[in-house]
């Protein structure tokens, strides 16, 4: 472990044991811990986890794909339900990456994060703070989306987004 088990629980805050054993797996030579929140859930779990950064490289690499695999379907001329049939290819194969990466991009943060942290030299209480305020998890951005998605269907309801 690169840092101490008191470091990585104030970070990792619920579920901490559960990846105090993927820092061991990864540690004993594990390259891939398979996470099935990550596979399912996906960019949710990356903002619960506060995982902003990768959120943001991972929503440019989905557009990018999209806008590559839309450019290719037209060539080809497909139909609708091979474009379907591609589209939920590609939603399993993200699923697949970011359940089998998800882990590893969230412990290479923590590693990072706490290293910054215990780096400034804070007394043990001022460093335990700041390592806890830095991990754990959130739920605004959910609930942002929840309030922009409530937005968007009164606006539509009330006819703003007629043609």
């Amino acid at each position: 472990m690169k840092h101490s088990e008191e470091h990585y629980k104030l970070y990792f805050g619920k579920k901490a044991d559960y990846y105090l054993d993927v820092v061991k797996d990864f540690d004993s030579g594990k390259k891939v811990v398979f996470n099935i929140f990550s596979f399912f859930f996906g960019l949710f779990w990356m903002f619960y986890r506060k995982l902003y950064i990768p959120i943001l490289v991972v929503a440019i690499l989905l557009f990018v794909e999209g806008m590559i695999e839309q450019l290719i379907l037209t060539i080809m001329n497909a139909s609708v339900g091979t474009e379907t049939f591609v589209d939920r290819i590609s939603m399993i194969v993200w699923g697949a990456l970011l359940g089998l990466f998800g882990n590893r991009i969230y412990i290479r943060q923590a590693n990072r994060k706490i290293a910054k942290i215990t780096a400034l030299n804070l007394s043990k209480e001022e460093t335990n703070h700041r390592i806890k305020k830095a991990g754990g998890t959130t739920l605004i951005p959910h609930l942002i989306i929840v309030v922009i998605v409530g937005i968007i269907i009164i606006l539509g309801q009330k006819g703003y987004f007629e043609y």
